[in-house]
């Protein structure tokens, strides 16, 4: 697994709040407990139960809340598309071809 989308496991407290600045990409999934996400400017909020995950698109702030109880979530990064720095190096570090 790529180190850059390793999960992080947060415990929250029965309404304790996790902020979540620039979140966009990042996918909060709810290990155990509830988890209330609400994102500003967003009319709608989100309840995750145990299992249930949603992918953040929004560049706004987002919190997650513990409601009901203990909540613990992962939190995965979102994926980085391979800049030309990566894209060069994969090329010069391929095998050399033989021709017969």
């Amino acid at each position: 697994m790529n180190p850059s989308t390793t999960p992080t496991l947060r415990r929250l407290r029965r309404g304790q709040v996790l902020r979540l600045p620039r979140p966009q990409g990042w996918c909060v999934r709810a290990e155990r407990g509830t988890a209330w996400l609400t994102i500003d400017g967003r009319p709608e909020d989100i309840t995750l139960d145990k299992g249930e995950s949603h992918r953040i698109a929004a560049r706004d702030t987002a919190l997650v809340t513990a409601l009901g109880g203990d909540l613990v979530v992962s939190l995965v990064p979102p994926v980085r598309a391979a800049g030309w720095r990566e894209r060069l190096a994969s090329l010069l570090l391929r095998p050399a071809v033989q021709v017969a």
